[in-house]
């Protein structure tokens, strides 16, 4: 009987400890997610870009980031494609011409005879 009442109270003890674990849990996990794709956004919105496309490709040292070189007047630059979510690295082509403001989700692409103004919609991971 003694045996019974042990392993008894252990499982109610081990069932609230996983419980209020898990509950930690999802509550660190929901600010880390919110937090995330605030910062996703705020990069994006932070970035700021006026050039031509010298080079596009998967930067398989950096979490496989679509990655796109910039080159403007002061130099070139590095910009990540991974947090947008409407194909527009896809439609990007190496000598395009970008343009991006800060503070903005439009990107402005030239191209031969294309002139058009794309929003970026950013991936939201509490969505998917």
């Amino acid at each position: 009987m003694r045996k019974l009442l042990i392993l008894f109270f252990t499982i109610i003890i081990v069932t609230v400890i996983v419980s209020v674990g898990f509950k930690i849990f999802d509550m660190f996990s929901s600010e880390v997610k919110k937090m995330t794709s605030n910062s996703e956004k705020n990069y994006i919105l932070k970035e700021e870009y006026s050039g031509t496309v010298t080079k596009k490709y998967v930067d398989s040292l950096q979490h496989n980031y679509r990655t796109i070189i910039v080159k403007e007047k002061k130099g070139n630059k590095k910009v990540l494609f991974d947090f947008v979510k409407n194909d527009v690295y896809k439609f990007i082509k190496e000598g395009d011409s970008l343009f991006k403001n800060k503070g903005s989700l439009d990107l402005n692409l030239k191209r031969n005879d294309l002139d058009t103004i794309i929003h970026m919609e950013i991936y939201n991971r509490e969505e998917n």
